[in-house]
């Protein structure tokens, strides 16, 4: 039997996602400077967003959780279907009208700012 372990959409959501997005050139001077200056800053027009894109993930997350846990009868059955499910929540973001680049960097000031967190948070309840 396979194990499933049970996580938070947004966490597992942005796992998966974590994993699609490419990596920030460190070579590229300009690209890190603008990235750190950029980490720390969300937009309300972001939070909005952001928060349309988080209910979309937890959807899927959650459609994807209760097929997996019914459907997958192997590793491989396993591992394809997360790979569909990491596409659907790709597309998702994107459709939101973020880049999953940018899903993961508010996902990160989140978590690491109460104040950003509750503003997220009140939009979830909305």
């Amino acid at each position: 039997m396979l194990r499933i372990h049970h996580l938070h959409p947004m966490v597992f959501a942005a796992g998966l996602i974590l994993l699609s997005a490419p990596p920030v050139d460190a070579a590229d001077g300009k690209a890190v400077q603008l990235a750190q200056s950029q980490q720390g800053t969300v937009s309300e027009q972001e939070i909005r967003t952001y928060a349309a894109a988080v209910t979309e993930v937890r959807e899927l997350s959650a459609e994807w959780q209760q097929r997996i846990q019914q459907d997958a009868k192997s590793d491989q059955d396993l591992q394809q279907m997360r790979r569909q499910a990491n596409q659907e929540m790709v597309q998702a973001i994107r459709d939101e009208g973020l880049s999953v680049e940018d899903y993961n960097r508010i996902t990160q000031i989140s978590a690491e700012n109460p104040e950003i967190s509750k503003k997220i948070a009140g939009h979830l309840t909305q």
